[in-house]
This record gives C-alpha cells, structure tokens and sequence, in this order.
C-alpha cells in the first residue's frame, strides 16, 4: 500500500513539473508566437486572448527602442556641444559712406507775385503773355481810363482857378496894405482882406490834394511788375471788366527757385535746415542743380502724410521753370574712413540690454568668437557705421546658424567682402542701399 502511494506521488510530480514548464513555455514563447501567426492569419487579432499577446508585444518593443533612442540621442547631445556654429562673416574694410533721402515733388519760384488792379475797370490793354520775362516797373496792363483822366483834367481845372483867385486876393492885399500905412482904410478891413487871401490860399491846397487824388487814381488804371521774372498763368483778357479781388496775371522771381518735395513722417527727424542737396528734372536729365534745404513746412499734409521741404536752387541760367516734376537727393548723413556694416539687426549685439547696439561677435585666426564692443555713429537699417573698435581685416559675424557666445567655436561657411552703393530703383525712397560686392 506504502509502495503504490509512494508511486502515484512520484507520477503526479512529474506532472507538475511537465505543466510548469509548459506554463513557463508559454509565457515566453506565447507573444511572438501570436505575432508570428498574425502576420501568417491576421484573422486572428479578432481574438482578445491574442489581441491583448499582441498589445503586450508592441509595448515591450516601443520600450526598448525608446531606451535604445534615448542613448543615441545623449551621444549625440555630447557630440553637438562639441560642434562648431556655422557662420557667415564680413571682412572689416575702411571707406566713406553716404546715407541719402529720395524725394519727389514740383520746382516753384521763389517769390510768385499775384498782380491785381487796385480798382475797378474795363481792361483796356495786357502788355504780355504767358512765360515773357518782365523787369521791375514794366506795365503789365492797363485799364480803361477815360473817367479817371477826366477826374484828373476836371481837379487841374479847379486848381487853376484856385491860383488865380489866390494872386488876385494876394494883390489886393498888397494894396489894402499900403492904403492903410497911409491911413486912408481903417484896420478892420485891411484884416478882412487878409481873410479872403487865407481863404483862397486853403482853396488852393484843397485842389492841389484833389489833383494828387486824381492822379493816383490815373495810376490805378496801371498794373506795374514790383519784381524782375517772368509772366505764370494770365487769368484775364482785354475788354473784360474787373475788380480789385480779380487775379489778373503771376509774376515768378526765376533766379531762385525752390524744388517742393515730401518728406514721409519716419524720416522727418533725418532732415534739417541748411542740409545739400541735389535736384534733377527730365528737362535735363544729365544736369544736376545743387541747393539747400531752405524751409521745413511746419505742418504735415492730411492724405499723403508728408511735409514739405524746400529746397532752394540758384537759376540764373533760367534752365528751371515753375511747374516741372524734381526728383532730389538730399544728403542726410555722411562720413569719411570708417568701417561699414551691413544687416545690423543680425550683426550688432545689445550687451546691457539698454536699447543701444554696442559689441559685435569677431572670428579669431582660430576660428573661435569673441565678443568686442564697438561704437557706432549712424544706424539705418541696412547698414552701421562704426568709427571705433574694429580694426581693418577682422572678421565681424553677420549670421550664425545657432545661438552664439563668446568663446564658441566656429566654422566660416562664407565671407564677404567690401561695399559699395546700390542703384536706387526707379522712384524709389528711403536710405541709399548697400549691398554687398
């Protein structure tokens, strides 16, 4: 009895032994035989016993391969700190710089004189026309005169008749005067004939005046040029009848004249009195006409947001005429030997953070940047100038392909070399472009 149970033991232990490994078996082997099934019959990824195998799986692999990630991707971190940044750099080269404003507007003279008749009349004559140069003094036009030449001839008249009344009354009173030295008139008349001769004397200067008056009103019939130039727009004819308020003609003082241009608001604040500048018109397109800014137009134009600049321009020869289309220059900022940069924006550093650009990155012979601060006198937006700091033949960083600091090492991919100014495109503003040779 004690032999069959030992042996029945022994028996059941080798099948647990035998369902113990196939446990184990199965726990290792059941997930990529469920793969590999799967990809044999996809069919069965329906079954959620084999669906839950397979999620098992992808885990499993997605989780080593993260590992695997991870560690490639700390080498590669390691290996790109120790990688230089790639750079484009320019050469440092001394030369003179010229920053510029371009402008467009309208030549107008100087002095533009409206000529009006002081009164009213009938036109009777206009002596000029239209672009006719005129002196000082010469008569423009002339109204009819026959009633004021009438007033005149009418005053001189009286006055004429005032004078003889006054010799008359100064004779008798030279009589009266003797009379009464040899007592033969008493007192009292020799004063009332000096009373009478007084009275003709004020009658006299009273047609004297009458007479000026008339006279100046001769003159009103007479439009005189009060200035050397030449004759605008004519805006009256011969026979028409005006007033005082009619415009009958323009006289423009041409030995000067002024080109008119706009300054848009962003540039106002680049311009000043006095500043060179040069004009040309396409009248003479190979001429250029220096002047000067004159006048700054203290008010700025409601649809063009601009404000108006004059700039003033000798005219002797008369080549510039009111109304032409100008195109100006006008010489906002220049200097001589000093090293010029371009793209600021990318180039400069702001080291203290107080707005102000003052430190560039330089390449050493080693190929590693530093740092280096520098002053810079004028800054548009495409270029700086810098007039310390930098010295001729270093190599200023103008782009980085990464974040830069000093003491990076670097690898030049390009360098550039000198400016020169670029060609202004056909009615293009603004700074006076530099681009790189």
């Amino acid at each position: 009895m004690a032999a069959l149970i030992k042996k029945r033991f022994k028996g059941w232990g080798v099948v647990l032994i035998v369902i113990a490994a196939l446990v184990i078996m199965f726990v290792v082997y059941a997930a990529p035989i469920a793969e590999h099934l799967w990809k044999v019959f996809p069919g069965i990824a329906n079954f959620s016993f084999v669906s839950n195998l397979l999620k098992d799986r992808v885990i499993q692999k997605s989780g080593a391969q993260s590992a695997g990630q991870e560690q490639e991707g700390g080498a590669a971190g390691a290996e790109e700190k120790q990688r230089p940044v790639s750079v484009i750099v320019f050469k440092a080269v001394k030369s003179d710089f010229e920053d510029t404003l371009l402008a467009m507007g309208t030549i107008k003279g100087v002095r533009e004189i409206e000529l009006r008749f002081e009164a009213n009349g009938v036109i009777d004559a206009i002596n000029f026309r239209e672009g006719d140069f005129i002196k000082k003094g010469d008569v423009v036009a002339v109204l009819n005169q026959q009633d004021a030449i009438l007033k005149l001839e009418y005053s001189q008249s009286k006055l004429k008749t005032s004078q003889t009344q006054m010799l008359t009354a100064k004779k008798k009173l030279e009589i009266h005067q003797k009379l009464y030295e040899l007592g033969t008139i008493i007192k009292s008349k020799l004063e009332e004939v000096a009373l009478e001769y007084e009275n003709t004397k004020s009658q006299v200067t009273s047609a004297e005046k009458e007479v000026a008056f008339a006279k100046q009103e001769v003159q009103k019939a007479y439009i005189s040029s009060p200035i050397d130039g030449i004759i605008g727009e004519r805006e009256a004819e011969a026979g028409e009848f005006v007033t005082s308020n009619t415009k009958i003609a323009t006289v423009i003082d041409v030995s000067s004249v002024y080109a008119e241009v706009g300054i848009i608001e962003k540039d106002l604040q680049k311009i000043a009195l006095d500043i060179e500048a040069t004009a040309t018109v396409d009248a003479y397109p190979d001429v250029e006409f220096k002047g000067k800014i004159d006048n700054i137009l203290p008010t700025i134009e409601g649809k063009s947001r601009t404000i108006t600049c004059r700039i003033k321009i000798d005219n002797q020869d008369g080549m510039l005429l009111p109304g032409m289309f100008v195109r100006a220059t006008i010489f906002v900022f220049g200097q001589k030997d000093v090293i010029v940069l371009p793209t600021p924006n990318n180039t400069l550093r702001d080291t203290d953070n107080d707005g102000k650009f003052d430190s560039v990155f330089v390449v050493d012979q080693d190929n590693v940047a530093h740092l280096k601060p520098v002053e810079i006198s004028y800054l548009t937006t495409d270029n700086a100038v810098v007039v310390s700091g930098l010295e001729e033949g270093e190599q200023v960083v103008t782009e980085a392909r990464a974040e830069l600091s000093d003491g990076a090492p670097v690898e030049v991919l390009e360098t550039q070399e000198g400016l020169k100014p670029q060609e202004e495109l056909p009615g293009a503003g603004g700074e006076k472009e530099m681009v790189i040779q």
